[in-house]
């Protein structure tokens, strides 16, 4: 399977738990950001590294803060509610919206796919 083929079928879990990290990893950029709130970020990194078989920290770390533009979308989403909000992050022209604002999306699922592809996790 080729990379863009890989990327085309990204299940919809990983696509908005990318959008989620990209975003979390804005809000530790503020400077104003509570102790306690850096620090359940980074504890919720660490958990959904270990919990599945598919994201690692390794893709964590390539992904960069989400972009001023991919916030907005983010913030529309949002007033549709946290469940709703999943769903349009998950859809496919809003993700590839979201990858060609913060292309460290799509690095981190290339790393993942080169992996994949040698079998490694």
């Amino acid at each position: 399977m080729t990379i863009e083929a890989a990327i085309t079928n990204v299940p919809s879990g990983w696509r908005y738990t990318l959008v989620l990290i990209s975003h979390a990893k804005r809000t530790l950029t503020y400077k104003n950001c509570p102790a306690d709130v850096r620090a359940k970020t980074l504890e919720c990194f660490d958990q959904w590294s270990l919990e599945g078989d598919w994201l690692s920290p390794e893709m964590i770390a390539i992904v960069d803060p989400m972009p001023d533009a991919g916030e907005e979308i983010i913030d529309e989403a949002i007033k549709l509610g946290w469940p709703k909000a999943f769903d349009v992050f998950a859809k496919k022209d809003v993700f590839d919206t979201f990858v060609a604002i913060n292309p460290s999306i799509q690095q981190a699922l290339n790393w993942r796919h080169d992996r994949s592809r040698r079998g490694i996790r």
